[in-house]
């Protein structure tokens, strides 16, 4: 036994190579035993996390001491690499966690922790890290250059990596993986893993450059791989949670192209919503395209249905290609979604397919492209005269400017998948009305159609300024 007065409890334990065994946990007892050579004297606030090293027998403590500041912490997990360093995991609400840099606290909550403790027993490093909410840390994997620390977060803004598909911070608790570089210096890569509802990881183990993590989920939605052994969610224990397990590469090897969480977005808006017949898209992700940029290619007047080896599917019927590139890719939505109530998108990079990811259809999801492509700011307008609309070249109250737009859904007559629009009557009207505000103030709409010379999908609205309209600058304009 190893114990003092009041509670205490064991939590992780690892075998050191060489033989012998490393033990952590925390503990309430001021008495609790420690060696005289810890690095930290006293246990303060009302829980401290504690480190052991025992010989292989257990017969004795070869090494014990509290780990901790002045507030309460918890270890719960331990990992050895060959090098006989330890790693050490679990949270803290200390500001004075021992070897963390001023300045490193992320929020006045609870945060994850990590510490590494070397084979003489030396506080070498540790690195607390989180966001605005609640964090913690519940296990570690440690190899000679990574160490994985798996656990759960509240915090949307906790620090994740783009290097790796992000599933995104789904809402509630979210499972992560965090990996670190052997000396805690930096974050390598980090990501998010779940869904909707509550997620964690409780486990981490590595071989081959995988990390495998397993845990528990209540999220319908969480992400699962096709050909999975369960690839549903079931409800799990009195219809709360289901087991989950992950396997996550860091290696340079191929791996199936992976759709974000939220990551099929207007191309126009870049906002989630669900999607319209002939509506540009924008996909974001992981390994969805070339590493250079890859624009569209025409033949015979139709823009193809694939880039560089990447196709994007919509129940299995591929979609004009615009763009890809390892981060995103861009496309159109099929007119022939039109009357379901979802559709299935999956990505195809090289014969390699992502995880079927299912939206829903809606009659238009209008959206007015920018001027700088990102969403946001002056939109993609011009003049009555042809010249592009910016603060320095306003439209005159009474005038005609031109809008360009997408997700106006199906059109009469029908438009074709694809098409470089024909400078020809008739054009493609949008099935459903159109109408415009600007300002807050009703717009005559002279013309709502296809774009021609561009591809089926642009939305070109004409209208007029209105003259009862205030002058200013940066008005908002809805169609």
């Amino acid at each position: 036994y190893v114990c003092g007065d009041g509670p205490d409890r064991v939590t992780g334990v690892a075998a050191i190579p060489g033989g012998g065994l490393v033990a952590v946990g925390d503990t309430q007892s001021v008495n609790f035993p420690t060696s005289s050579n810890r690095f930290r004297t006293l246990t303060e606030g009302d829980r401290d996390a504690f480190f052991l090293r025992l010989p292989s027998d257990g017969a004795a403590l070869t090494f014990a001491t509290f780990l901790g500041g002045r507030e309460s912490d918890v270890a719960r997990g331990v990992s050895v690499n060959a090098a006989g360093n330890a790693y050490v995991v679990g949270d803290t609400f200390s500001p004075d966690f021992p070897g963390v840099a001023a300045g490193a606290v992320s929020a006045l909550s609870v945060d994850a922790v990590v510490a590494l403790i070397g084979p003489q027993n030396r506080l070498a490093a540790s690195r607390r890290f989180g966001g605005s909410a609640a964090d913690s840390a519940f296990a570690v994997a440690a190899t000679a250059d990574r160490v994985y620390v798996a656990g759960q977060t509240a915090s949307p803004a906790f620090p994740v990596t783009s290097s790796v598909c992000q599933t995104g911070f789904g809402g509630g608790i979210d499972a992560f993986l965090s990996v670190f570089h052997a000396n805690l210096s930096t974050l390598a890569s980090g990501l998010f893993l779940g869904g909707s509802a509550d997620d964690s990881a409780r486990a981490v183990s590595v071989r081959g450059g995988i990390a495998y993590v397993a845990g528990e989920t209540g999220s319908s939605n969480f992400p699962t791989t096709a050909g999975a052994f369960r690839p549903a969610y079931a409800a799990g224990f009195r219809g709360i949670r289901d087991s989950c397990v992950a396997a996550i590469s860091e290696s340079a090897q191929p791996v199936p192209p992976c759709i974000a969480l939220n990551g099929v977005v207007n191309g126009a808006t870049f906002r989630p919503g669900p999607l319209a017949p002939g509506e540009i898209v924008s996909i974001f992700g992981a390994g969805l395209g070339p590493p250079q940029l890859a624009g569209l290619n025409l033949a015979s007047g139709f823009v193809t249905t694939e880039i560089a080896g990447t196709r994007i599917l919509f129940d299995g019927q591929p979609a004009p290609m615009l763009f890809a590139v390892q981060n995103q890719a861009s496309a159109i939505v099929p007119f022939a979604v039109a009357g379901r109530q979802e559709t299935t998108v999956v990505v195809e990079v090289g014969g390699r397919r992502s995880t079927p990811l299912r939206i829903p259809v809606t009659q238009a999801s209008p959206g007015i492209f920018s001027l700088n492509a990102s969403g946001r700011g002056p939109g993609a307008i011009l003049n009555q005269n042809g010249s592009v609309k910016t603060s320095d070249n306003p439209a005159d109250r009474g005038s005609i400017v031109v809008i360009f737009a997408t997700g106006a859904g199906v059109t009469a007559p029908a438009s074709r998948d694809g098409q470089i629009v024909p400078a020809l009557q008739p054009f493609p009207l949008p099935v459903a009305p159109v109408s415009a505000r600007i300002g807050g103030v009703e717009a005559e709409v002279l013309y709502a159609g296809a774009a021609p010379l561009l591809v089926a999908g642009v939305l070109q609205v004409n209208i007029r300024v209105p003259l009862s309209l205030n002058p200013g600058i940066g008005v908002p304009i809805r169609i």
